[in-house]
């Protein structure tokens, strides 16, 4: 899971964070948020580089790394 985080009551970003569970119906299981960007825009997404595969869903280790609508970046993922 990504989410960013509001820095004050103006709402300015103070960061972008990922979160990991293996169940996403367990809300224990989830990872401490980590900080992956400071600042950044809203609403962070992922979106896979695989044709026809790479969906918000299903993104793969590699993938689009999305801000506001817009990609300036691939993200990687390691376990």
């Amino acid at each position: 899971m990504l989410m960013n985080r509001a820095a004050n009551e103006r709402f300015d970003n103070e960061g972008i964070y990922v979160s990991y569970a293996d169940r996403l119906d367990d809300p224990r299981a989830w990872s401490a948020p980590r900080k992956i960007l400071n600042g950044g825009g809203w609403y962070p997404q992922v979106a896979g580089l695989e044709p026809a595969r790479g969906t918000d869903r299903e993104a793969g280790q590699r993938a689009r790394f999305l801000l506001t609508g817009r990609s300036d970046y691939i993200i990687e993922f390691e376990r």
